[in-house]
């Protein structure tokens, strides 16, 4: 909405500051409790910030202010989803479940599902079903993302001992789970549908089948790779990006169109 005095661009700023600085501290922070995981596999010149020398780990004494800043110039929901996303990550992820259990993406990949409930929050000031429904969509998505991923890079997780799925479990056990998750995650994005419309449901079906597409592609070459073929698990890790930028796209943009709707 657009600003009745002028004086409240720099309220404006700051909130979007805020907001910048609880995403880039939930990375920032796990980059630090991960830098013993790291060397232990190996990793450690990986080009992450931390490592490159251009995070500099020093107390911040105005940290402890953000979660007020927050509450004040959007409200205190957002405030406390905020802050909780960043503890779940360290304390739930990131020290209580990675290095002790294979559903540690799982569990654990909340934190990243956090930010919906934070941007709906701070407009809305509650959480109603939709909300819940895009972070079971991000939720859902995750598993097959990340273990996409650490079946490329199965050797350095094992190295560092966190196990998983793919580090514990066999291929074939990684590609069915995959599609599990697959198909309910695309079941959860047309559950949107009702409050979204129908041309969102057109297009989160069409994203829907190219997403399981590959993820029965990646299954039917693992089970061909006996003969020493790579499965390309990385085609799902790229997919899924794409997948998740425009299905997200798809629900920002449908809500600004005049028709469409049921």
């Amino acid at each position: 909405m657009p600003e009745a005095d002028g004086d409240r661009t720099g309220d404006r700023d700051a909130w979007h500051g805020d907001r910048v600085l609880h995403v880039a501290l939930v990375p920032a922070v796990g980059e630090y409790r991960q830098l013993p995981a790291r060397s232990e596999a190996g990793v450690q010149n990986v080009p992450r910030q931390q490592a490159a020398g251009r995070l500099e780990l020093r107390p911040c004494p105005g940290a402890r202010g953000r979660a007020q800043l927050l509450g004040l110039l959007a409200n205190w929901l957002a405030a406390v989803l905020a802050d909780g996303a960043i503890l779940f990550y360290v304390f739930i992820y990131t020290l209580g479940l990675k290095r002790r259990t294979a559903s540690n993406i799982v569990i654990g990949g909340a934190a990243g599902c956090f930010p919906v409930l934070v941007g709906w929050a701070a407009v809305t000031g509650t959480v109603s079903l939709p909300a819940v429904i895009l972070f079971a969509v991000i939720f859902l998505w995750t598993p097959p993302h990340f273990w996409a991923l650490a079946m490329k890079f199965r050797k350095d997780y094992a190295a560092a001992n966190v196990p998983m799925l793919p580090v514990v479990a066999s291929p074939a056990t990684v590609a069915r789970k995959i599609l599990w998750y697959s198909y309910a995650m695309v079941v959860a994005t047309l559950a949107l549908a009702p409050w979204s419309g129908w041309i969102y449901g057109v297009l989160a079906a069409a994203l829907g089948v190219w997403f399981l597409a590959e993820a029965h592609r990646l299954k039917a070459r693992i089970a061909a790779a006996a003969d020493g073929t790579s499965p390309a698990p990385m085609r799902l890790f790229h997919l899924s990006i794409a997948y998740l930028t425009l299905l997200f796209a798809a629900v920002a943009v449908t809500a600004l169109l005049p028709w469409g709707r049921w």
